[in-house]
Parts: structure tokens; sequence; C-alpha cells
């Protein structure tokens, strides 16, 4: 089910760097226009319009603390890279957004239905993968975003050529998904993520020792196996999260785990953005500052480690197939 959706990350640095060099960087941003208005029709037409039995009324007052605390945060990590406000005034939004975190626990602990239910972290299974995963997915997800700029600014590649040298990380996401099962089922959960956390942090800081000279073979060998990392570790990832989750708690859980991805995701950009700006300072950014970027980013999934040994050899054994006692499986 996650290989056709991949086709969006597949075919979408092509797309974006064509529009780039030959229309404008805007219609990056526009094409999500009829894309958007194309997956409502279709969603219109092809999804039953299913309803829960008895459907709890939604948590408006905890949606609203939740979101003003994690805007403030989001903004306040931006303005760290990219000063929108003074930064005296971009610090405040820590503290601010500290507070809101803090009223929503107290809210949800006394809601019976709140709209992120922080209770599911209970769960350990679900506790590290969407937590320890979370700061995992800062460091797969800032490398992304860094390694094309790297190509354009550092290397003086054309958007064109970035985008299609990123083609091949996807490319090798894609085809690792058909044997991602077989090594869940011998490694397990605990050892498939150690050692994925391990792996990203090696592939991305592998990135650090490329340059403009470095034969193009050899960065599309390293953006492929990059890719073949991030997509087992993802998947090891969005498994685990669910791997004992009452099957009456899945909506629930979804929910959170979906906003701790999103957060990941816009944080590890945010993150990156941050390091580049900070490693640069007000100088004209230079190759050498994105290879101290990518040694810095190489260190968030390694330290994700430690958390992932929390795992037992069993934990999550009903879905991953992975039995710790049999031999094949030491």
């Amino acid at each position: 089910m996650t290989i056709p959706a991949m086709i969006g990350p597949t075919v979408g640095p092509i797309v974006g760097g064509f529009l780039t060099a030959y229309a404008s960087w805007r219609w990056v941003f526009y094409l999500n226009i009829p894309m958007g208005v194309l997956g409502a029709v279709l969603g219109y037409l092809m999804f039953e319009n299913f309803r829960a039995p008895a459907p709890t009324r939604f948590d408006i007052g905890g949606f609203l603390v939740a979101a003003v605390g994690l805007f403030m945060f989001e903004f306040a990590v931006e303005n760290l890279g990219r000063p929108m406000i003074a930064p005296w005034a971009g610090y405040l939004f820590f503290p601010i957004s500290f507070a809101a975190f803090y009223l929503y626990v107290r809210h949800a602990r006394s809601s019976a239905a709140p709209v992120l239910d922080l209770n599911l972290l209970k769960i350990k299974t679900f506790c590290i993968g969407t937590l320890v995963g979370g700061v995992c997915r800062m460091g797969l997800d800032a490398t992304p975003f860094i390694l094309p700029l790297s190509f354009q600014v550092g290397f003086g590649w054309s958007p064109m050529q970035a985008g299609a040298m990123s083609f091949s990380s996807t490319l090798g996401a894609m085809l690792v998904r058909t044997g991602s099962r077989a090594i869940l089922r011998h490694l397990g959960f605990r050892w498939t993520l150690v050692l994925g956390a391990i792996s990203s942090a090696a592939s991305t800081a592998v990135f650090a020792a490329l340059g403009a000279e470095t034969p193009v073979l050899i960065i599309i060998g390293c953006v492929l196996i990059s890719g073949c990392v991030r997509s087992i570790q993802y998947l090891g990832l969005n498994t685990v999260s669910f791997a004992d989750v009452p099957s009456a708690q899945l909506s629930r859980s979804t929910s959170v785990s979906g906003v701790f991805q999103q957060l990941a995701r816009g944080f590890g950009v945010a993150f990156g953005a941050a390091l580049l700006a900070i490693v640069a300072g007000r100088e004209h950014v230079t190759v050498g500052d994105f290879r101290i970027v990518f040694l810095l980013i190489a260190v968030v999934p390694l330290a994700s480690t430690f958390g992932f040994l929390r795992l037992g050899e069993d934990d999550g054994a009903e879905v991953s197939g992975h039995d710790s006692h049999h031999p094949a499986s030491r």
C-alpha cells in the first residue's frame, strides 16, 4: 500500500526542478491547487460515507490550545533559521508554546475524548515509535531538504539537475520496500530500528564527504543507499507504533501519531535551515557549511538509538513475525 503513495515523492523532485528551471518556483506551490481539487473529487466519488455508531463530540477547546502551542513552537524554530521577527521576540514564543502544552496536558487529563489522547503514550511500543521515532524523523526529514540545496548552492547545479539526482533516493526507497518485511521478521523491531538509526546517521554523514568534483555515479549511489535506509526506518517506525494498540483505540492513535509525524517533518526542515543559517552566519553559504550541517544532522538519528534500545526482543512480535528464540533470529 505504501509503494503507490511514494509515486509523488519520486516524481516530485523532477517536476519541481523542471518548474523552477523553466517556469517559476511559485508554480511548485500553485501545482497543489489542481492536485487538491482532483483529490477532493476522487475522494467524494470513491470513499464510502462511513459513520461511527456513536461519534464523540469534537474537542474544540483542546484543538485550539494544542494548535496554538504547536504553531508557536514551530514558528519559534523557523525563526531561528530565517528570522521573520526580531530574534528576541522569537525566543518569547518558546515559553509561550510550553505554557500552551502544559495547559493542553491538564485539559487532556480531564477530557473524556481529547483531540490528542496522551494516554496512548502509556503503550510502550506506541510511545517509542511516536516520541523516539519523532526525534529520528527530524534527522531523516532534514536530509532531503538540505541535500538539493547543497547540490544547487554548494555544487552549482541547476534545479533540474538537483531534482533528477534526488529522484534516486525515492527510487531506492521503493525498491527496498519489497524486502522490508523479511528484515523485520529476521531482526525484529528493536534491532531493525537501532541499526536503521545508525545506518541513517552514517548515510547522512557520507554526504559531508561529497563535492562538485565527486563522480556522479558515486553521488547517485550515496543518494540511493540513503533512500533505502530511510525507507526501512520509516516502515519500522510506522509499524511498531501500532503493533500493540487495541483496535478500539486505533482511530485515536492514528491522530496522535499523524500529528507527531507532521511535526517531526516540519521541525526537521526548520532544524536543517536553522543549522545552515547558524553555521553560515551572514557569509555566503559554501560547500564547507553544508558538510558541517550534514554531520550535525547525522547526530539526531544516532541519538535516537538509545531510545530504540528500550524495546524488548519480542516487542511487537505479533506484527513483525520475529521469533527471538528461533536460531535464525539470533
